[in-house]
């Protein structure tokens, strides 16, 4: 194989582009979350940069802040970088930033791999196995993610250049830059998760076979105070407001056994072996419980093998195994991430929850494969490497694990044969792929041990193994996880609701809605609520421009979230339930103009919208979706001369009790009298006029003191002001907007301009720009004394 530095770089970047290609061509596109979750709100946020109305959605959830959203990723700089091409940014485009963070991911690992002491090609071979492996393959649909973990390994590169002492401080600054860029990517638990890998690594590497002192220690706690200390400011922009809005969201608790959803278990360790042991997402049906967790545990055979043999040479070589700190790190905490990631399974996830700092918040276990596959990936390269020294007694190991494999899948193919002779159709449409799993897994074993043999005999030499063994590996790793996930979607995007939605397809209440929005002159509200739809719809509103009283977001504000509860209770994080009070004041309150529902949910649910609240306007796509008017909807803002305050915690069921009729204005308070003002005056519907940017003003004509309600959900941050003057703007009715307001006639103008957002973007701004000018003067610096001393030689 060859040794030229850009060889193997160039030959990643390749493969990637090969490992994705039906994306590139449009035969495929990745699903689920990327496509319900990550490109609406990334599509918005692109878009906002260009008018500089990025923080605050109209869209979802009543008006949302996701600036505050860590995933809508407003402030990572690539997203940013989106923001300049021209046009709509197309699902294609956040498709190939995806794909470009594999690239990044792979090569970072190749050269971190050389760093620890590793040959080019089995750098490489250790490259292919994390980017290809299980983990980074079925989380294409998890956009954050990917972006988060991507820089993983050039942290650890970094990290090992500041253990050389010369410029220990440079890399660890450059280091916390980098950790900062990962936090803004998005996803919290990667970035948790990865902050205490640097710890622990950085511990290990200090102290591993090291005598332990006052000095070593202080500049440990010194290297990771100053690694911390500038990620934390980068990306201050995104953890100040993240924590304040969790903080009022329903995710500001999570308890023992929310933490434990999505963890792996004892029976998912088979799909190291067999991916389409539970069946194959897209094709067939699963026989357990599942959602992406035993799926992504893949990173093929051979390099399964490889890690075996790995692991029983390190116990018996203890010289070899230490040869670097690095590589024995990786060995332990292989196993400590993949215990981890079976969460309540283990006493470890019990130590997380009650112990560790903020992993009572989150769940998914499984998320700590993620460090399990890179660790997979070093230890591949180990035993590679042990294999080049000393070959009889890889080979020995080598062979005797593949027998072992290749006894275990026979026999199941022989079992699951019988299987199919004595099966009804159900159960042949399980077993079947099971089988064709097996018949090519024995068909990669059988061809490793071939090749290694050939060795052995001195049939080949070194180069062609090497150069086989890599083949090998990619048709296994391409079998498998190129297909598991993504290529899964071949789906008829017209049959498809969310893609339907994505691609522009005529979804006919779409213009429908669209052109009653348009040719509206009244003070209506004209929000949009979906009956029976994927959770997709929710989100992909943003992509229509329609007002949602709903989002698939754990991270509703908890005023609204407990509102919605009253109106409907919710079925979960992703879909409303079916006990919807149409007719109450509070849904009205709500602003829900239009309805569309699915055919089977207003069959199912026995839903009847009927004349006088309610207008049938027709059926659509094929009598498919139905779509309402509701002819009491409130207006979208409107004053009051009937105010009330009382204690939060009685709003709501004041509101959603007999005695609330929607004429009055109720204030969150801690005064316990109820009425403040009742007048002989009844309520004005007014216009909102929309300003820009998120913005809106209002004239009002006040003939006594009264109150003003809007229809947007209140947050920390938005602002009132008459001719220059800001007055208090207050929670209302619950969850929305509104301000106690005098006689008179005014103009207010409302702005969402959130102070923690702009004091958080000054630091992280400011901060960028001293480490920039920091890194850049030093490299100046370095680079003029090495051109100095060449001179002088």
């Amino acid at each position: 194989m060859t040794n030229k530095i850009w060889f193997y770089p160039t030959l990643i970047v390749l493969l990637v582009l090969v490992f994705f290609l039906q994306i590139i061509l449009g035969t495929a596109f990745f699903g689920w979350d990327i496509l319900d979750y990550h490109f609406p709100y990334l599509y918005q946020t692109i878009n906002g940069y260009r008018d500089f109305d990025y923080l605050w959605s109209p869209y979802i959830l009543s008006g949302y802040p996701v600036y505050a959203d860590p995933q809508g990723a407003i402030s990572y700089p690539f997203n940013f970088l989106l923001s300049f091409i021209k046009d709509d940014p197309g699902y294609i485009i956040i498709e190939m930033q995806v794909i470009f963070h594999f690239m990044l991911a792979g090569l970072f690992t190749y050269f971190y791999a050389k760093k620890i002491g590793f040959s080019n090609h089995v750098s490489f071979i250790s490259s292919i196995v994390f980017i290809f492996g299980g983990f980074m393959a079925t989380h294409t649909q998890h956009y954050g993610t990917i972006d988060a973990i991507a820089w993983v390994p050039l942290m650890l590169l970094l990290l090992e250049y500041s253990f050389e002492k010369k410029n220990r401080y440079f890399y660890l600054i450059l280091t916390g830059l980098i950790y900062g860029m990962s936090v803004l990517a998005g996803h919290i638990q990667t970035s948790l998760n990865t902050a205490y890998l640097l710890i622990f690594y950085l511990m290990w590497r200090n102290f591993f076979g090291k005598s332990i002192n006052k000095n070593t220690v202080f500049t440990f706690l010194k290297s990771v105070f100053l690694m911390f200390f500038i990620g934390g400011l980068i990306a201050i922009v995104q953890i100040l407001p993240t924590l304040q809005l969790m903080s009022d969201s329903p995710r500001s608790e999570m308890s023992l056994d929310g933490s434990m959803a999505a963890n792996l278990v004892p029976i998912h360790i088979i799909s190291l072996i067999l991916p389409y042991f539970f069946g194959k997402y897209g094709y067939t049906p699963s026989w357990l419980n599942r959602e992406i967790v035993e799926s992504h545990l893949y990173i093929g055979l051979i390099p399964l093998v490889l890690v075996i043999v790995g692991f029983i040479l390190a116990s018996r070589y203890k010289e070899s195994n230490s040869r670097h700190s690095a590589v024995t790190f990786w060995f332990v905490f292989t196993i400590i991430y993949l215990l981890m990631a079976f969460g309540g399974e283990t006493i470890l996830h019990y130590i997380n929850y009650y112990i560790i700092p903020g992993y009572n918040k989150l769940r998914r276990s499984y998320n700590f494969y993620s460090f399990t596959t890179f660790g997979f990936s070093i230890i591949v390269a180990y035993t590679l490497t042990f294999a080049r020294v000393n070959f009889k007694v890889f080979y020995l190991l080598f062979k005797k694990i593949n027998k072992i494999l290749l006894m275990f899948l026979s026999l199941l193919v022989i079992v699951l044969y019988g299987v199919l002779l004595l099966s009804n159709s159900e159960s042949i449409e399980i077993v079947k792929p099971i089988i064709n799993n097996a018949i090519i897994s024995i068909v990669i074993i059988s061809l490793g041990v071939l090749i290694s043999t050939a060795l052995y005999h001195k049939k080949i030499k070194g180069a062609h193994f090497s150069t086989l063994l890599i083949i090998l590996i990619l048709f296994d790793v391409f079998s498998f996880n190129a297909n598991q996930i993504f290529n899964a979607q071949k789906l008829n995007v017209k049959s498809v609701i969310t893609q339907s939605a994505l691609y522009g397809e005529n979804l006919e209440f779409v213009p429908e809605i669209e052109q009653r929005i348009e040719n509206n002159t009244s003070t209506d509200a004209e929000k949009v609520m979906f009956l029976g739809f994927p959770a997709t719809i929710q989100n992909q509103s943003i992509l229509f421009g329609f007002e949602n009283i709903y989002s698939y977001n754990p991270m509703r504000i908890n005023s609204y979230d407990k509102y919605l509860q009253q109106v409907f209770p919710l079925k979960d994080e992703s879909g409303l339930g079916s006990d919807v009070k149409f007719n109450s004041t509070m849904f009205n309150l709500l602003g829900v103009k239009y309805i569309v529902a699915t055919s089977d949910y207003v069959e199912t649910n026995s839903v009847e919208l009927k004349e006088p609240n309610f207008t049938l306007i027709g059926s659509y796509n094929g009598g498919n979706y139905i779509l309402f008017e509701n002819n009491e909807v409130s207006p979208e803002s409107f004053i009051s001369y009937s105010i009330s305050r009382m204690p939060e915690d009685k709003v709501l069921p004041y509101m959603s009790s007999d005695e609330f009729l929607g004429e009055e204005i109720v204030f969150d308070d801690q005064v316990e009298n109820k009425t403040i003002n009742q007048s002989q005056y009844k309520n004005e519907p007014v216009k909102v006029n929309q300003t820009g940017n998120g913005n809106f003003s209002i004239s009002v004509d006040m003939k006594d003191t009264g109150a003003l309600f809007v229809n947007k959900t209140y947050y920390d941050g938005w602002k009132a002001f008459i001719e220059g003057k800001e007055y208090p703007v207050e929670k209302v009715n619950g969850t929305f907007i509104g301000m106690e307001i005098g006689e008179g006639k005014y103009t207010i103008d409302f702005v969402f301009k959130p102070k923690i957002y702009y004091i958080s973007a000054f630091v992280s701004g400011v901060t960028a720009i001293i480490v920039i000018i920091y890194i850049i003067t030093t490299v100046f610096n370095r680079n003029r004394r090495y051109g100095l001393v060449q001179d002088k030689e």
